[in-house]
């Protein structure tokens, strides 16, 4: 997915594992800074474990929610609406795309609880969204 600006330029990029390790180093922390450098002011997701998001702007963020049932049909495309839908709201990229990263790792996390790592799918993920923001919401 790339979500594109005013002028036609991707902002986000959304971007499986297997697809950067082909195109850089493959150290994927490394490869998030490199990308962040040579695309400044763009905001990349490197999909995997510990998804990282990486933006010349900012110190690089690697997150800590989800788990290996993430690796299914589907969740990408979960995660890229989850973007789209928080950038629609007004958010700015980077903050759009940490904070869609983590939700839908917290929502793979509260689906494995009730149907486990192996039989998570993009709708069983989409439904435990709304309980994943219900639990980020409670103080």
């Amino acid at each position: 997915l790339d979500a594109f600006d005013p002028t036609g330029d991707p902002r986000i990029r959304l971007v499986a594992q297997a697809l950067m390790i082909r195109l850089i180093t493959g150290d994927r922390a490394a490869d998030a800074c490199q990308f962040a450098s040579l695309n400044p002011h763009r905001t990349l997701v490197l999909k995997g474990p510990q998804t990282i998001v990486a933006n010349s702007d900012h110190p690089i963020s690697v997150n800590g929610s989800g788990n290996p049932g993430l690796a299914t049909a589907g969740s990408g495309d979960v995660l890229a609406g989850l973007v789209a839908g928080i950038l629609a709201g007004g958010c700015d990229g980077w903050n759009a795309a940490r904070l869609a990263v983590f939700w839908h790792g917290h929502a793979a996390d509260c689906a494995v609880r009730c149907h486990g790592e192996a039989s998570l799918t993009a709708g069983i993920l989409i439904q435990s969204l709304g309980a994943a923001s219900l639990d980020l919401s409670r103080p």
